[in-house]
């Protein structure tokens, strides 16, 4: 039995009576379970979210009332979790879009106020030694928050206001115990005052001064990020006292940790790094630093970079605060260059500050430090960034409140309102910044490229044994190639749209002689002379090899170029990386080998290297090695080049060998992969990428299918055991392993195919065209002698119907519909269509359908069912998520589904019936299921009628398609006898389609039969009969139908007279008239005894339908 949001209310009123008997655990239990149902079903998304925020907040008291009743240190970290919870079920509230959780959000500010400050007054009272005095200190200011916001909004709540007043009191006290002054306005400000007092007495107390700065350094972090714009307020109070001293701690040598270390300086520029997030802030931090250092911070900060005495930590401090100087710098660029016609740059000044950008990005490339060289490419894409504002937004301090750009962008709704006049200034503007910036970030990548650094991030990619450090290179290597590039050079002899700059950089880069490493650049110098040759040449060629994959990956045309004009014995070099046993230099080999088979102009190049022959070729070399970052790169090169010319072998030995590479990249080891992260999913998971990569190809093919469908296992998982490849797609489909956007097409990519067998996706290919698939067979056929036919035949495809019947039943099985259902949201229109189209072919097997409903595919069709102003490809889209509606609802029983599904089917199932580019399938199977539904209850006829169902299903029964007519005309009947079916047939015109129907029984048996029925129901009606009397057809339709000797048809045709008789008058002398009268005295003399009937030689049931004739008759 299916769960629904009822449940949710049983176990949440459940655990509220074990709360008023006081028994906590149960009460906890009962919210918990409650939590669960809601994953399991589909509900709106405004109900789902306020629901689990209420039960959030009702587990969070009784954990709170847990912790009150305690006194020992146990009950420290459940208030961390209560204070987690309630945070996380804010955020969950902030996505509910209806006006009415004012109450709750008051709730649930006033139990994490009352979680943050209990937990202060208890690590107090148990002198718990887990949070120094400022954390403390912190905690009750951010408590004071919380009901500063409650009472916002809430100003009458008297437990806020007397919970305020304790909370300021016991701040005080905690402050006057920490020395602290109490006489300032803020906590903030109270420990900037007690900082100066430290400073200023310079440090006579080393080790006792340094957890002082350090603890008040950590309160003024920790507000910062609470409330930057506050807090960086405070730090520009009294001629921006804060900030100068907190620039005094984090570049002066003065204060050095008691053990050396530079705790307070990291500390320091964390502050002025995460302040730099307000503008004002910034400008004014600027001037200071300019006037500390002579206007040459960037040499201070290379200087902080290249040194190896500074810890990583504060490296990347400094780099972060550069940073953030940078982006602050070309906003204040962007405004100007929106607002004025024309300006001056002062050339050499820039020149010099990018210059020295280059040399600190270059020095943070080349460390030994892991986390300081991540932070030189994030340098370096906030340096390249066209908009700026694009850094902000990405990055963990952005504030929405904030007005980063003294230009406010217009919405679209106001410039869609422009005058023309205006619009085109804004326009014109919006341009003119816009070219500014791209030249902008032109000049730097060309000084970036000129000054070294290109080389430099080509030599630490190819001196990493790390696989994601080469790749996150490769990509930036690409994007800074795509700034160089003039995309407004005209296209010269080799009809190559580049500029003579971007060439010579290429041409520079790829020179046989330039930038040969030296032995020591390779390896200190260590290795003997001869194996450091091998070593300086194979890096060499890696540095041609990567630069080339980046080329590709940001721009094919160009990489094409290189690959084919200016990379001299590009061949021997690839084979000789791939060759060497060097797992490296063969990662390298393979990222190229994919990136070229992405691209139409390379994939002839290294289609010819892939030798299928040979056992021990240096294609199978790849694919077979132990490294799976090489496994991985070959994987995907297979794949596209599988998928685009079909040059890999179809052989069932090397198919499955293929999968058996697939399946075990995608066994992914993170513990293998401690550190390593990747910018967009906050893990590297290339290998695993590539494994989806390759299945999305070999998913076409039957034997596949098959195996995979038969349980073709992962080689173990972590704990030890197989786990099927179906298992992991499904776990990667899980919404918390936040893969790509790729990957999720990917796999949507696969179900689809899995769902499907080859002869039905020749005959969708075939679908509106003037051809049918078995005319273009039969084409192909002509002229082939016998041999060839008979050969092609054994190679046709195997896969049958009870084959994909069993697939999709594993497939349901394994969760397949709930993986599709979770890529399907927030989706990109090519996944929602693959993912679509894989749960309307899995549709088509009856007996998953209600399994299919309880994975919840029938309310995420329901939600994609959209209307309003939709592109082409969002309404395709549309159209098939309805088609699977109606395939789903076509036999299920409508007492299995919930108001919100049963309901919310009908208004796309009629939009279905509706468009005028849906199939006749898609309009029969719709009406179908409205039929189906129209036939439950009182509230579905209801809700189809008041969707405009009548007028719909009317315009269908005039369809060109028999079976759709009879389907409308089914569910038209079904809809009786609500009160606006009825008037709809009052009309006469409306009702003359009934009777031609019930008249054409020799033709559509199913049609006429159905609308028999409905006038069999309906002729009950006086007004009804009498516009029947109306219809000139009525008298022959009558006799026609009585004459036909079928008795299903007799039975309805009589009813219609008996109904037409009781109403007298003119309806029964026109039964008279007809002559029926007499037909059915006659038919009742000569079949009322035994012997007639049973010459007929009837079936017992048809001698049953006889009798119930016989007796209407009569």
């Amino acid at each position: 039995i299916p769960l629904t949001f009822s449940d949710v209310d049983d176990a949440k009123a459940e655990g509220n009576a074990e709360f008023q008997k006081g028994n906590l655990e149960k009460s906890i239990g009962k919210y918990q379970d409650a939590i669960q149902i809601i994953s399991k079903i589909q509900v709106s998304t405004n109900d789902q979210n306020k629901a689990e925020a209420t039960l959030v907040a009702n587990i969070a008291m009784c954990r709170l009332k847990q912790c009150e009743l305690k006194t020992n240190a146990s009950t420290l970290q459940p208030l961390f979790n209560v204070i987690e919870d309630i945070t996380s079920a804010i955020s969950i509230l902030d996505k509910v879009t209806a006006s009415d959780t004012k109450a709750l959000r008051s709730k649930l500010l006033y139990r994490r106020s009352k979680a943050r400050h209990t937990l202060a007054m208890k690590h107090t009272m148990l002198e718990a030694p887990s949070i120094g005095n400022m954390e403390l200190i912190q905690l009750c200011t951010s408590a004071q928050a919380d009901l500063q916001s409650l009472l916002s909004f809430d100003s009458s709540n008297k437990a806020a206001t007397v919970l305020m007043q304790r909370m300021k009191a016991d701040t005080v006290k905690m402050m006057k115990e920490s020395g602290i002054s109490t006489s300032s306005s803020s906590p903030m400000c109270s420990a900037l005052n007690n900082l100066l007092d430290i400073t200023n007495g310079n440090l006579s107390n080393k080790v006792l001064d340094f957890e002082k700065i350090l603890q008040s350094l950590k309160f003024i972090h920790a507000s910062i990020l609470d409330d930057v714009t506050n807090a960086s307020h405070e730090l520009l109070k009294d001629e921006m006292r804060g900030g100068k001293m907190l620039v005094n701690i984090g570049f002066g040598e003065a204060c050095i940790g008691k053990d050396g270390g530079d705790e307070l300086q990291v500390l320091a520029t964390q502050c002025l790094s995460s302040a730099c997030a307000y503008p004002i802030f910034t400008a004014l931090l600027i001037t200071i630093l300019d006037t500390m250092f002579g206007g040459d911070l960037e040499s201070k900060i290379f200087d902080i970079v290249s040194s190896e005495t500074y810890s990583p930590n504060f490296i990347n401090g400094a780099l972060s605060l550069q940073m953030r100087l940078i982006v602050h710098k070309h906003v204040k660029e962007d405004d100007e260059n929106y607002n004025w016609d024309s300006r001056e740059l002062e050339k050499e000044r820039d020149i010099h500050v990018n210059e020295d950008q280059t040399r600190i990005c270059s020095a943070a490339l080349e460390s030994k430090h892991e986390e300081c060289r991540s932070m030189g490419l994030n340098l370096l894409t906030a340096w390249l960034e066209e908009n700026p504002l694009h850094v902000i937004k990405a990055s963990a301090g952005d504030d929405n409140r904030i007005a980063y750009s003294k230009v406010k962008e217009p919405l679209e709704d106001q410039v869609r309102q422009m005058v023309p006049r205006d619009l085109a200034e804004y326009r014109k503007s919006s341009a003119q910044r816009n070219s500014c910036r791209k030249e902008r970030s032109r000049k730097n990548a060309i000084i970036f490229c000129n000054s070294g650094g290109l080389n430099t991030l080509l030599s630490s990619a190819a001196n990493s044994d790390q696989g994601f450090w080469r790749r996150e290179c490769i990509l930036n290597t690409g994007r800074l190639m795509n700034h160089v590039r003039d995309d407004t050079a005209p296209r010269g002899d080799d009809n190559l749209s580049v500029d003579e700059l971007t060439k010579n950089i290429l041409t520079k880069l790829f020179a046989e002689n330039e930038h040969r490493l030296t032995i020591e650049e390779v390896d200190g110098g260590e290795l003997d002379a001869e194996r450091a040759g091998e070593d300086v040449e194979i890096v060499r060629c890696m540095k041609r090899c990567l630069f080339a994959t980046s080329l590709l990956l940001a721009n094919g045309e160009m990489g094409a170029w290189a690959l084919k004009e200016i990379w001299n014995n590009a061949r021997s070099e690839w084979e000789h990386l791939a060759l060497s046993n060097n797992y490296s230099a063969m990662s390298a080999a393979s990222e190229f080998a994919s990136a070229a088979a992405g691209e139409k102009e390379t994939r002839p190049w290294i289609s010819s290297c892939v030798d299928a022959t040979s056992a021990d070729g240096l294609w199978r070399k790849l694919l077979a090695c132990d490294d799976r970052e090489v496994r991985s790169g070959a994987a995907s090169a297979v794949a596209k080049l599988g998928l685009a010319d079909k040059s890999v072998s179809s052989d069932g030995g090397e198919l499955i060998a293929l999968l058996d590479v697939a399946a075990g990249l995608l066994e992914e080891d993170e513990s293998a992969f401690p550190s390593v992260k990747d910018s967009s999913t906050g893990a590297y998971r290339a290998p695993m990428e590539r494994g989806v990569e390759l299945l999305s190809y070999l998913s076409s093919k039957t034997l596949v299918k098959d195996e995979i469908a038969h349980g073709f296992s992962v080689s173990t998982s972590a704990a030890g055991e197989p786990s099927s490849i179906l298992e992991k797609l499904v776990k990667l489909s899980d919404p918390k392993s936040e893969i790509s956007p790729a990957i999720k097409f990917a796999l949507a990519s696969i179900f689809a195919c899995l769902a499907v067998t080859i002869e039905t996706l020749r005959r969708e290919a075939f679908e509106g065209k003037e051809i049918t698939l078995e005319q273009y067979d039969d084409l192909q056929a002509m002229g082939k002698p016998d041999e060839e036919r008979k050969m092609e035949e054994s190679k046709k495809d195997s896969d049958t119907a009870d084959a994909l019947a069993s697939r999709i039943k594993v497939m349901a099985k394994h969760h397949i519909p709930q993986a599709l259902v979770n890529l399907s949201h927030n989706a990109t229109e090519g996944t929602s269509k693959q993912a679509v189209t894989a749960l309307s072919r899995m549709a088509c097997e009856q007996a998953v359908r209600g399994s299919m409903i309880q994975q919840g595919c029938l309310s995420v069709c329901i939600q994609m069912s959209k209307t309003g102003e939709l592109s082409s490809k969002q309404k395709k889209i549309v159209r098939l998520s309805q088609h699977t509606i109606a395939k789903i609802l076509v036999t299920t029983n409508p007492s299995l589904l919930n108001t919100t599904q049963c309901m919310g089917s009908i208004q796309p199932l009629i939009m279905l019936v509706r468009d005028d580019e849906s199939s006749d399938l898609q309009k029969f199977e719709a009406l179908m299921s409205i039929t189906n539904l129209a036939s439950f209850n009182q509230n579905t006829q209801q809700h189809i009628i008041a969707e405009k169902g009548i007028p719909a299903l009317s315009y269908a029964m005039f369809s060109n398609h028999e079976m759709v007519r009879r389907a409308a005309t089914e569910a038209m009947s079904n809809l009786i006898p609500h009160p606006k079916m009825i008037e709809h047939l009052r009309d006469h015109e409306k009702l003359k389609v009934w009777v031609a129907f019930a008249s054409d029984f020799e033709h559509n048996f199913e049609c006429a039969r159905a609308a028999l029925g409905c006038l069999a129901m309906v002729t009950q009606d006086q007004l009804v009969a009498d516009a029947l009397l109306q219809i000139g057809n009525t008298k022959p339709m009558i006799k026609a139908v009585l004459e036909s000797g079928n008795l299903e048809l007799m039975h309805r045709v009589l009813v219609v007279v008996i109904n037409m008789v009781e109403h007298g008058g003119r309806c029964k002398d026109m039964v008279v008239s007809s002559g029926t009268a007499a037909f059915c005295e006659a038919y009742v003399n000569t079949y009322q005894n035994g012997q007639e009937k049973a010459n007929l030689e009837f079936s017992e049931a048809d001698i049953k339908s006889m009798l119930v004739t016989i007796d209407l008759a009569k």
